[in-house]
């Protein structure tokens, strides 16, 4: 057990081979480290890892293998840190849980799944993998090659990529990009503008209030509603599908009034549009 006091500013950097990785952060001054790994391989690599601080950083370095023995012994890390540590984790092969409500943060691993609870800015970056994010105070980037993506609430920009996997965001109150190869793609409540592109699978925007909306489908159905009282810009095609809409016109919005700008288009799909 490794233990560091932390100052207002500290930040966590891990670079990490593979197994799992467990942070939490909580109210607290310390930073507190623990390390394990299974048999006698696992144990040595323990024992070769740099853990130490380096002023208003914690650094937690295990060593990478090379050559043809590159797998690495499977590891447990174990890190409680302050509320608000800035965190940036390298690994191989790895899956992060971390409690809590942490800075801003930067994930980039090359396989595994990840949860979050709370971030500042936060950039997740993973070939293979699920990412669960609770809430993001700030700018969120995500991007997973195949692996399904949640989040609860996103409060800045948002960007969103899978390159296979659904995408799920309950609420987004910023200005939210997505882009998915291959998944669908659900949002609930969106605040500002959207922007959607999928190669293949459905796209459900369940209630949007202003900004410019666009999704954009290959292959799909495509799902948008509009709050209720809201007036809308309609731009809506499919070439292959129907369309169906409860949008009725009405009066252009007023000085300052939300409005809602909506551009939908599928090659093979179909289109509705409801008040919510």
């Amino acid at each position: 057990m490794y233990e560091f006091h932390a100052s207002d500013k500290v930040r966590l950097r891990i670079e990490f081979g593979s197994g799992d990785i467990a942070l939490e952060a909580s109210e607290t001054d310390r930073v507190r480290i623990d390390l394990t790994g299974d048999g006698e391989s696992g144990g040595s690599l323990v024992d070769q890892t740099v853990i130490e601080q380096r002023g208003d950083e914690v650094v937690v370095d295990v060593p990478r293998r090379t050559g043809f023995l590159r797998r690495s012994p499977s590891l447990d890390l174990r890190v409680v840190v302050p509320l608000g540590t800035r965190v940036d984790v390298k690994a191989d092969a790895v899956d992060i849980d971390a409690t809590g409500r942490l800075g801003d943060t930067q994930i980039k691993i090359g396989s595994g799944d990840l949860r979050l609870d709370h971030t500042a800015d936060v950039r997740v970056q993973t070939g293979s993998g699920d990412v669960t994010l609770g809430t993001a105070d700030g700018t969120a980037t995500l991007s997973t090659g195949s692996g399904d993506v949640t989040c609860r609430a996103l409060a800045g920009l948002g960007r969103v990529n899978s390159g296979s996997g659904d995408i799920r965001i309950e609420r987004a109150g910023g200005p939210l990009q997505v882009n998915s190869a291959s998944g669908d793609i659900s949002i609930d409540d969106a605040a500002d503008d959207v922007t959607v592109d999928s190669a293949s699978g459905d796209q459900h925007l369940s209630r949007v209030t202003r900004g410019r909306v666009r999704l954009n489908s290959a292959s799909g159905d495509l799902h948008v509603g509009v709050a209720d009282g809201t007036p809308v810009w309609l731009d809506v095609n499919t070439l292959t599908g129907s369309v169906s809409s409860a949008l009725s016109g009405g009066e252009p919005p007023g000085d300052g009034e939300a409005a809602v700008e909506l551009r939908v288009n599928t090659v093979s799909g179909d289109i509705s549009l409801a008040r919510t």
